[in-house]
């Protein structure tokens, strides 16, 4: 079956929403093989805990799944995945897709669109996905945490200005982008994002969280070891502390739906399913 939906100025409704979410699962699927597989740590992040927690699945309104990894893990999951990564899917990094500029990485659905309204008219892939986020080793100090938070964010506005990925109103930016090179770029984001790495560090900080550092900071008992819970009629991991988590990043009423305002997505102005469900 196939879906082309374009200027979506309203809640996805309940048809498109689940074979969405089916294809999501089949992304999930493919992440928890590759990661049971290599002993590649992961947890299901953000509202997917949530969802895990609250719903057994994803929550109602919610339109994407979101999985963090520590860094070594992630690195790793990267490198096994130029080989053993199913065809049908697309790994989309800062190093395989040349007009992409962010450092969190996404597993796509090949021959899907997902294209969102903040995504303007980027030339990078924009299929259907399944977020990948960073976990860094971080010495707990919220006003370094905050620092290196704008210059990972400024650097990441720079390269994708100069990969075309984004357009800047100022002027300052536009000429970096030119100015700067882009491995320059790349090798100064990566020395912040790994700063602590080889530091005995107790907390892990997701500096890619639309939840912002604070939030996202973590002592890494929180995550510990993985455990797997229901999600939808899969099974997933979560942080083991999954509790904590939940609270720190949604507060002591977690449990409790918001009003109806409150349930957004993301907003997608064009979704194509292709030919895959």
């Amino acid at each position: 079956m196939k879906g082309n939906i374009t200027n979506i100025n309203s809640r996805i409704d309940d048809k498109i929403l689940t074979q969405l979410h089916n294809i999501e699962l089949d992304i999930m699927d493919e992440i928890h093989r590759i990661c049971t597989d290599n002993n590649i740590t992961y947890y299901l992040a953000g509202g997917s805990v949530l969802g895990a927690i609250r719903h057994k699945g994803f929550i109602p309104w919610d339109d994407d799944i979101d999985i963090c990894m520590p860094r070594k893990d992630f690195e790793k999951f990267v490198e096994v995945c130029q080989e053993q990564l199913q065809t049908n899917f697309f790994l989309q990094t800062e190093q395989t897709d040349q007009f992409y500029g962010k450092f969190i990485a996404k597993v796509i659905k090949k021959g899907t669109i997902f294209q969102e309204e903040i995504a303007g008219s980027r030339k990078a892939y924009n299929g259907i996905f399944v977020d990948v986020f960073v976990l860094d080793d971080i010495k707990h100090r919220k006003g370094k945490q905050k620092i290196f938070t704008k210059i990972i964010w400024f650097l990441t506005d720079i390269l994708s200005i100069k990969r075309g990925w984004s357009i800047s109103r100022k002027k300052a930016y536009a000429l970096l982008s030119f100015l700067l090179k882009e491995n320059f770029i790349l090798k100064l984001r990566y020395k912040f994002l790994t700063w602590d790495m080889k530091k005995k560090c107790a907390f892990y900080v997701n500096y890619g969280s639309q939840y912002g550092v604070v939030k996202q900071t973590f002592p890494k008992s929180v995550f510990g070891i993985p455990k797997l819970s229901k999600f939808e009629n899969r099974q997933y991991y979560i942080p083991q502390q999954a509790k904590k988590f939940l609270k720190q990043l949604y507060g002591a009423d977690y449990m409790k739906l918001p009003p109806m305002e409150k349930r957004v997505c993301h907003n997608p102005v064009k979704i194509d399913f292709g030919n895959l469900v």
